[in-house]
């Protein structure tokens, strides 16, 4: 029985410990995109973003718990970080630099221009 009460622990850790790695580098990819000049606004932008979306989330929660149970939101939660990565790929577009790049050749973000659909910034 305590095994399997450490091994429960152990995985709430390392989720706990995946999502606050993806979260700061969601959070610190406007420092690569974005000229210096706006990152201080496309910051503020953000985290305005980031307390609207945690307002509305914590009513649709919910209003999902309240109707459908606590296994539909679980769900949800297990599907937005994937969801998440796949939103950024798209908006990053075909010539952007890869979110996690490895092995011999590879340039970080900051060595090569970034491409956003809308515009292309160079630095």
């Amino acid at each position: 029985m305590w095994l399997i009460a450490w091994l429960v622990l152990g995985l709430i850790c390392l989720v706990t410990f995946a999502h606050m790695a993806w979260k700061t580098n969601q959070t610190t990819l406007t420092n690569d995109v974005y000229p210096t000049a706006t990152i201080g606004t496309v910051s503020g932008i953000l985290a305005f973003g980031t307390g609207l979306g945690g307002t509305l989330f914590t009513w649709l929660m919910g209003y999902c718990v309240e109707w459908f149970g606590y296994g539909m939101t679980f769900v949800v939660m297990g599907l937005l970080h994937p969801l998440s990565y796949l939103v950024t790929r798209w908006l990053g577009g075909p010539g952007s630099p890869p979110l996690i790049a490895s092995g011999p050749g590879v340039r970080i973000a900051s060595e090569s221009p970034v491409r956003l659909r809308s515009r292309k910034i160079v630095r």
